[in-house]
């Protein structure tokens, strides 16, 4: 999977949960610029009134969502308000598996097809792995089982029966 070279995303560093009169928020501004230095932008919020944020762009993928809703959370000592969310979709193609809508960072794959590096929507690999890990290896002790063993003629056409039950082999 490749990775695009982006801007380091703005950060929300305080939120403003209610209306208050413009001096104020002026107010607030200059003294935020002091401890995060200039250029901090006061938008919109997607959950508080207003999110005061360093310089740089607002991605809209999964990580900087779950990153920005932390930061809320936290903030506002309430994780309920963060809860309520839209689907994240890839702003090049419109897919919620592109890897692009995990992070804005990653190349547009302008696919959805599950299972994608990258995607929020992909298996586990490490989970899948190791199951898949740990089923060869047991189908290879039966096998292996079933070749240690010695059989007496009367019960030797179990042997095929148990390689059978483990599969083929190289699985």
């Amino acid at each position: 999977m490749t990775t695009t070279t982006t801007t380091e995303p703005g950060r929300v560093v305080a939120v403003i949960d209610k209306p208050i009169p413009v001096n104020d928020l002026n107010k607030i501004h200059t003294a935020l610029e002091v401890l995060y230095g200039k250029g901090l932008t006061i938008t919109q919020g997607r959950w508080v009134a207003f999110e005061i944020r360093t310089p740089g762009p607002v991605y809209w993928c999964h990580t900087c969502e779950d990153r920005d809703a932390a930061t809320i959370d936290g903030l506002t000592g309430d994780p309920l308000r963060t809860l309520s969310r839209f689907m994240i979709l890839c702003p090049d193609c419109g897919n919620k598996r592109c890897p692009k809508a995990n992070h804005h960072g990653h190349e547009c794959s302008g696919s959805n097809e599950p299972g994608q590096e990258g995607s929020a929507y992909g298996f586990d690999p490490f989970t899948r792995t190791r199951a898949e890990t740990e089923l060869a290896d047991l189908r290879a002790k039966v096998r292996t089982l079933a070749d240690d063993i010695v059989w007496t003629p009367a019960v030797a056409e179990f042997k095929d029966e148990l390689r059978a039950l483990a599969g083929p082999e190289g699985d």
